[in-house]
């Protein structure tokens, strides 16, 4: 029976989070608004600050070494820098060697990892998906097939945002084609 009774207990958890995302996401802003607030978005990955997601491979190369795989992918559309794609335990980056360059791709948060909307609102692996849906709902869009992510969706593309275990696990920034 205690069991039974922990189940339930879970059960009316999940259901309140549930009302609690609704709550949050039916409010949605413009989409002029969302892309005002997040267009100076970057990334502080290791100590260096992105521009419009990009870092110099140099502080790449000498924070992480070399990349635990590389591969080719067919980029018919051209949206992301190239077609080389390097993979770290902590981030995917599409790769121009030649003019020393790499875009953040996919990014896993640690505490040298984070997210930045503004100098006011950074985002860390200790985010909580509560409070983050709780200041940024407004911003956001979610699909209950896929939970524990959110995305904004932006005039290039998205943020994907996507929680594990109730904090924020990974941050992915997808291009329109």
């Amino acid at each position: 029976l205690d069991q039974e009774y922990q189940d339930f207990l879970n059960e009316i958890e999940e259901t309140e989070f549930d009302l609690f995302i609704i709550s949050c996401l039916s409010k949605t802003k413009k989409p002029d608004e969302v892309n005002e607030y997040s267009k100076n978005s970057e990334f502080m990955i290791n100590g260096t600050k992105s521009t419009n997601f990009i870092v110099p491979l140099n502080h790449i190369m000498s924070s992480f070494g070399k990349p635990t795989k590389k591969e080719t992918i067919s980029d018919d559309c051209g949206v992301y820098l190239s077609d080389l794609f390097y993979h770290y335990a902590s981030l995917v980056l599409s790769v121009d060697e030649k003019e020393k360059k790499a875009e953040l791709v996919e990014v896993i948060l640690t505490d040298k990892n984070t997210f930045i909307f503004n100098s006011n609102d950074i985002l860390k692996a200790t985010t909580t998906e509560r409070d983050f849906i709780k200041k940024y709902g407004n911003y956001l869009d979610n699909n209950f097939k896929a939970p524990n992510n959110y995305w904004m969706y932006l005039d290039y593309g998205s943020i994907t945002f996507e929680f594990v275990e109730g904090k924020l696990y990974k941050i992915t920034i997808n291009n329109y084609c």
